[in-house]
């Protein structure tokens, strides 16, 4: 498979997240593009948002143990899951994480990311 776009949060920062999502839906070429969803903490509603917008969601887990781990906050499972979206979203050849209070404002800036990688990723065929 091509690329995927990858973003997350928790209920408290959904109204962000929402903006985002809607900011890639909303480009012609965003708005079939795979899209993956880490629930740090969502509620039943804004989840059943995310899948009418065709999201992959996904509840991370911790990937690795660390002293005083059941008091640590839930979002932080979004950082330490980033090296792992192959074991999360697999099958993909290119995984671009956006921030929960990023929008993407002209597709380009996409299809850059996807050049980096060495070609256009496959960011124009989605």
């Amino acid at each position: 498979m091509g690329p995927i776009l990858i973003t997350g949060a928790d209920r408290r920062f959904f109204a962000l997240v929402r903006g985002t999502i809607l900011s890639i839906r909303d480009k012609p070429e965003g708005a079939t593009v795979p899209l993956g969803f880490l629930d740090l903490g969502c509620t039943a509603e804004q989840l059943a948002w995310v899948r009418s917008q065709g999201a992959q969601i996904v509840v991370p887990q911790w990937e690795f143990e660390f002293p005083d781990q059941e008091n640590t906050p839930n979002y932080l499972k979004g950082l330490l899951a980033r090296p792992f979206f192959r074991k999360y979203f697999p099958g993909y050849e290119l995984y671009l994480w956006i921030d929960a209070d990023a929008w993407v404002q002209d597709w380009s800036a996409i299809e850059l990311f996807g050049q980096g990688h060495g070609g256009d990723g496959g960011w124009r065929s989605c």
